[in-house]
């Protein structure tokens, strides 16, 4: 079920007009990507959307909203998010093994299962 689900997903994310960039650090919803930084591999689940109150596209708002998701790292869990995270306990950073994971993208609308996430790792 979740091999038909992926699919299917795939086949959206092509069909869609906006312009998704092709790069190994997106991470789709509920998917485990495998991303390399300076010779070591993190394992990354996109486990959970946690909140999701970003303003859609081409609408006025009062608050930007945020995005926060949970992802397992090696079999650790994290949350990290993207937008007014002021008055939050969340971060759009992570750092692991002096590596910091930033959340620098959300790419997708209301539905969670077509959302990915872009991350950067940098060496601090």
């Amino acid at each position: 079920m979740k091999t038909i689900v992926y699919i299917l997903c795939l086949f959206l994310l092509f069909g869609c007009e906006d312009d998704i960039p092709q790069d190994s650090n997106l991470i789709l919803y509920n998917t485990t990507s495998q991303i390399e930084h300076d010779g070591k591999v993190y394992s990354i689940e996109f486990a959970d959307i946690v909140e999701n109150s970003i303003c859609p596209k081409d609408v006025v708002c009062v608050w930007q909203g945020r995005f926060v998701a949970q992802l397992n790292i090696n079999g650790n869990e994290y949350f990290i998010g993207l937008g007014d995270l002021n008055a939050s306990e969340y971060s759009s950073e992570i750092i692991i093994d002096d590596v910091k994971i930033t959340l620098t993208e959300i790419h997708g609308e209301e539905a969670a299962v077509s959302t990915l996430i872009k991350l950067e790792l940098t060496s601090v």
